[in-house]
């Protein structure tokens, strides 16, 4: 079995043929595993060849296909927030797989000028997101010095992407007031005699 050589845009190489060759008994099937290992992303679309050595006929199948790479994005990709200064403040985001393969993602150290002075935690920090899957994951920042306008980004790695995406976090440090609320009842103050 082989990739038909009348078919030029087709790197035959790129093909894999498990038994490449056999022998087929009359009333007998054999089953051929066919693997591509593809370079790069493209639409396939060749034909493949059985030569029948007993009678010197060849046999044709046409074989089509979609060479994808993992496609990951972020439904939204800033945020936000207000936080308090040595509280924790938590939102979601979102993780959508754009193709049918699953995807390996991994987040990153936060890159921020001021990151000594900001935890940040993702959960899942890691994992697999399936095809056409979204996930959400928990974003927690605890900050440690008061600001406005501090931003930073949480980079994640998907296996097969060559660019990281990026999740930008805008937050608004504040000081955690308290403040005490009196209610004072009404009282009649009548004279005593």
């Amino acid at each position: 079995m082989q990739v038909s050589p009348s078919v030029a845009d087709v790197n035959a190489d790129e093909f894999m043929f498990c038994p490449p060759s056999g022998t087929v008994w009359p009333l007998d099937a054999r089953i051929v595993e066919v693997t591509l290992c593809p370079g790069r992303c493209r639409s396939i679309d060749t034909v493949l060849e059985v030569v029948m050595c007993g009678d010197g006929n060849t046999m044709v199948i046409g074989a089509t296909g979609v060479v994808q790479r993992p496609q990951v994005c972020l439904l939204k990709s800033s945020v936000h927030t207000d936080a308090y200064l040595n509280g924790t403040t938590s939102f979601d985001a979102v993780l959508f797989n754009q193709t049918a393969l699953s995807a390996t993602f991994k987040w990153g150290k936060p890159i921020c000028m001021q990151s000594e002075d900001i935890e940040i935690n993702v959960d899942p920090k890691s994992g697999v997101i399936e095809g056409r899957e979204k996930l959400t994951v928990s974003v927690n920042i605890t900050p440690h010095r008061l600001g406005t306008g501090i931003s930073l980004i949480v980079p994640c790695r998907i296996d097969g992407m060559e660019e990281t995406i990026n999740l930008s976090v805008v937050a608004d440090i504040r000081n955690l007031g308290v403040c005490l609320v009196m209610h004072v009842k009404n009282f009649d103050f009548q004279k005593v005699s």
